[in-house]
């Protein structure tokens, strides 16, 4: 018979200067996992269907580090700080966003294999802090902000069973690791109109996708207009004229599990010209049985200045 391991009472819980000062939002502002299992391991993203997320709404761009911390006190409903972060792991703490970006991680949570926890409440906190706005001429305004999220965890009062156990090791062995793409960001400096550059050999860029599932990965990479994708632009940017002259190579790829690939980028600068700065999106596009999720990385251009010439 299948256990129910999961209750989650989602509410916000975040005051309006954290909404609205620094334009973060997260949906997991409060999260109830129950009835977890000494010496078992979850992922959050398998338990809810979806992983921790923050959302950024500011007008510049940020850096967004998320951290773990212990609680000073017990809460009124008897959760008390958990006994050791090493509990609470992040897949990914450190991201750069633009405005209207969202982070996600997903969060595994250990549970030693110790009968003095049986029945107990313990809760822990995750905070994501944004730098200061990047480009933010207006320096006395310029501050960082953040979110504090709680996670409440409550241990079932009896060790596991060997179906349990079974289960639970299943669901691992189906995999909660993830496809990840990197870098969110590139940054070229110094190009000159009409010319044609490989940006993987002249300025080591590339694009690098890593499959920890036990699957085929499809793979198909894409300049698109980043208005297309809801991207904005920020102030003194541009969108290339034409999205194709930003190529990915390969463009369509199969990926073998438990393998790691860099796909190479190349440009061609006709009809860009001196001063300006542009930006492309590269859409990465990952599919399988299991599978469905675009990832989008911007490549940001700056051109030579005129006086360089």
């Amino acid at each position: 018979m299948k256990k129910n391991f999961i209750f989650l009472f989602s509410i916000f819980m975040l005051s309006t200067s954290y909404i609205y000062c620094g334009g973060l939002s997260s949906p997991n502002a409060a999260m109830y996992l129950s009835n977890l299992k000494i010496g078992q391991e979850y992922s959050l993203k398998q338990l809810l269907g979806y992983p921790f997320r923050v959302t950024y709404k500011g007008k510049y761009p940020v850096d967004l580090r998320i951290d773990v911390l212990k609680p000073d006190t017990t809460t009124q409903d008897g959760y008390i700080p958990i006994p050791d972060l090493s509990w609470i792991q992040l897949q990914k703490t450190e991201f750069s966003l633009d405005p209207g970006e969202t982070a996600e991680t997903d969060i595994i949570i250990k549970i030693p294999n110790d009968e003095s926890l049986l029945g107990k409440k313990f809760h822990v906190s995750i905070s994501p802090v944004t730098s200061a706005p990047k480009g933010d001429t207006r320096a006395w305004l310029a501050f960082a902000v953040g979110l504090v999220c709680k996670l409440y965890l409550s241990i079932a009062p009896k060790p596991p069973t060997i179906e349990e156990i079974r289960e639970l090791q299943k669901r691992r062995l189906s995999g909660y690791l993830d496809v990840s793409v990197s870098p969110n960001r590139i940054f070229i400096y110094d190009l000159e109109p009409n010319k044609k550059y490989d940006l993987t050999k002249q300025f080591n860029e590339v694009i690098k996708i890593i499959n920890a599932t036990s699957q085929n990965v499809l793979v198909e990479a894409e300049s698109v207009p980043p208005s297309s994708r809801g991207i904005f632009l920020t102030e003194g940017q541009e969108e290339l004229p034409q999205p194709g002259l930003l190529i990915v190579k390969p463009k369509k790829d199969k990926l073998k599990p438990d393998s790691v690939k860099s796909y190479k980028l190349f440009l061609n600068t006709k009809g860009l010209e001196f001063d300006k700065t542009y930006l492309a999106v590269v859409k990465v596009s990952l599919r399988n049985e299991r599978l469905d999720v675009n990832h989008y990385v911007k490549i940001y251009i700056e051109m030579k200045k005129s006086a360089q010439q």
